[in-house]
């Protein structure tokens, strides 16, 4: 016997029958369902045609922003290269200006320091009767000193001299020679353009065998007089340099007989005596 007989049959047959009515009027048919999947992937790729167009306006704005910022920028590191150059060239002459103002002040300082580092004579000239240099040398009489005190001419001292140390040079001869060769019996004549107007206060004569010989390392004496001896045939023989006075500027100078210089006792030059040699006259007014 068939188990869908009878009422337990409608039972089952109705609910199937009410769920195909319903699905049948409320779900649409497959065409109807693939139509609708296909018109929203048409929409879909429209949209991502739609986000792409937007991409690439946005890609060209981003670099025409790019471009423009680019632009910008050397614009403004041109501007700034000129400013910067009119910056440094004013700079510069602003510099040149200064030191021409400066060295133009210095100048002027200096002359007006010149001005005062030296003192005129009561009437004016000479302009720098005493003056001092920049290493603080007094010169009276001239504008550049070689020492402390440096007096171009003559000088006079009313009162006491005191020297703490040495006198180097003083009194100074105010004619030297210089060392010339001497023989014997010989008469050499010594200008020395002194203009006296008297005798001279002194006359030395040094004597060596050296043609410049150096204190200390060669031998030199000075003549403190010329003097004669008998030699052994009884005749007078000379020794030494004599001195004659000829006028107010010439002396002369006269070797001995027989020896330029001579020592009788110890200390005697060369055995008997140098018959050649060098002499050096220096004369004080």
């Amino acid at each position: 016997m068939n188990g869908f007989a009878g009422p337990g049959r409608m039972r089952v047959f109705v609910p199937l029958f009410v769920f195909a009515v319903v699905v049948g009027g409320v779900l649409p048919s497959l065409s109807t369902l693939a139509q609708t999947l296909e018109s929203r992937v048409e929409n879909l790729e429209a949209h991502d045609e739609i986000l792409r167009s937007r991409q690439q306006v946005l890609t060209g704005e981003v670099n025409e922003f790019k471009e423009d910022v680019a632009g910008a920028t050397a614009a403004l590191r041109a501007e700034i290269g000129t400013e910067d150059a009119a910056i440094r060239a004013e700079m510069a002459t602003e510099v040149t200006t200064v030191r021409e103002e400066v060295g133009q002040a210095t100048a002027a300082l200096r002359a007006e320091m010149h001005a005062l580092n030296s003192l005129a004579a009561a009437d004016g000239s000479p302009a720098q009767a005493v003056y001092v240099d920049n290493s603080g040398r007094v010169g009276i009489g001239t504008t550049s000193p070689g020492k402390k005190l440096h007096v171009a001419g003559d000088a006079i001292i009313g009162g006491t001299l005191e020297v703490s140390g040495h006198l180097r040079g003083f009194p100074v001869a105010d004619f030297d020679s210089g060392w010339f060769a001497v023989l014997t019996k010989r008469t050499y004549g010594i200008e020395h353009n002194l203009e006296m107007d008297d005798l001279p206060s002194k006359i030395l004569i040094y004597v060596s065998n050296h043609p410049a010989p150096v204190p200390g390392t060669h031998p030199i004496y000075l003549m403190n007089q010329a003097q004669f001896y008998y030699n052994s045939s009884g005749n007078p023989s000379g020794m030494g340099a004599y001195v004659r006075i000829l006028n107010n500027n010439q002396i002369d100078i006269m070797t001995g007989d027989s020896w330029i210089f001579y020592a009788l006792r110890a200390g005697n030059p060369a055995g008997p005596g140098w018959t050649s040699g060098y002499y050096r006259v220096r004369i004080w007014k």
